[in-house]
Parts: C-alpha cells; structure tokens; sequence
C-alpha cells in the first residue's frame, strides 16, 4: 500500500540520516524542546568519556552536564551549588532558543569548539570539533612572531613590514625612535 512505501521510506531515510551523522568527524548531539537527549554520535559519546548506559533517549541535559562535572571531564566548580547554578545559566540559554558558538578546554586537555544551532520545533541540534591542533598551531605561531620582534626590535636597522594594500603590518623599535612613532600609531594605516 501507499502508507506502507511512505513508511518504508521514511525509515530509510532515518538510517541513511544515522548513518551519514555517525561518520562525521566531529561530536553531534540532538535535543528537543524540553532539553532531552534525543539523538547522538559516536564521537560525541568518545569526547565525553560517556559510559553507554548514560546515554539513552529521553536523558536530561542537566543529567549530562553533571555527570560531566562530577567526573571532571569540565572543570572550576567547587561545589554542587555551583555545578547547579552553571547548569541553570547553560538551560536558560538554551530555552531562549539563540545559536551559539563558544569554545571550551575540557580537563583532558582537548579544546572544543561548539557550535548549537536551534530546530524550528525547539531543541538543539550541537557540534562538538576537537581544535586542539588547530589552537596548538596558534600559539606557536603567537610564540614564533614574538621571537621575531625580539629579534628585529634589537637590530639597530630600521624595519617595516607593508602588506600588498600598502598598509603598514609591522615595524621594530630602530624604526620607531628614527621616525618618531609608535607602532600603535602607524599599524594598520597606508
């Protein structure tokens, strides 16, 4: 019947939706309007530390967010109370129903970037990307260009970096005592 390949179909497409979140490199999560856990991968479940049995549809956001805390996989909480309030602060968010995008360091030393985008029904569909790399990379280009201006700020040279729209990007202090400047000044501008 007519029902019966609409229903087919439908589930179909349930698997191939299944199937196609669970091969995503990053954590996915899916919770409805009342804050409950209805959907999940298995990199979310990995970058958690989550024992399957925590993991069932209908479980409260609330419910994972202290386990998190009491297992200290988040962190800087001294006290249920404060593990309460955090918790009320994160669920009032998401009742507002706004997308976010924050960053967070979870106590194993992994950096997540987490993206929560709202569904139109209400609930929470939420990214979870594991950036360490990505923010280790970052510091040591921080640390390299700060090796780089000790090194030019002491060569008695003056020297200027200009980008290709003429803008001056760079200039070390040989620079600034020779033409009377600082770098607050004259960064950015052509």
């Amino acid at each position: 019947s007519l029902v019966d390949e609409a229903s087919m179909l439908a589930r179909q497409n349930q698997e191939l939706l299944r199937k196609a979140i669970e091969h995503l490199p990053q954590g996915i999560s899916v919770v409805d309007q009342n804050q409950k856990l209805v959907a999940w991968n298995h990199r979310y479940q990995e970058l958690f530390g989550y024992p399957d049995e925590l993991l069932t549809v209908g479980r409260s956001v609330g419910d994972l967010f202290r386990y998190n805390a009491s297992q200290g996989v988040i962190s800087g909480f001294n006290s249920d109370e404060q593990i309460e309030h955090a918790l009320q602060k994160r669920l009032d968010h998401l009742n507002r129903g706004s997308a976010y995008r924050r960053e967070s360091i979870l106590s194993s030393g992994i950096t997540l970037e987490i993206i929560g985008e709202p569904m139109p029904n209400g609930g929470y569909v939420t990214s979870y990307s594991d950036i360490s790399s990505y923010k280790e990379a970052e510091a040591a280009l921080r640390e390299s260009e700060q090796a780089i201006r000790v090194y030019t700020d002491n060569v008695p040279a003056m020297i200027a970096y200009v980008d290709r729209d003429y803008r001056i990007q760079f200039i070390n202090k040989a620079f600034e005592r020779t033409m009377r400047v600082w770098r607050e000044q004259v960064i950015g501008r052509p």
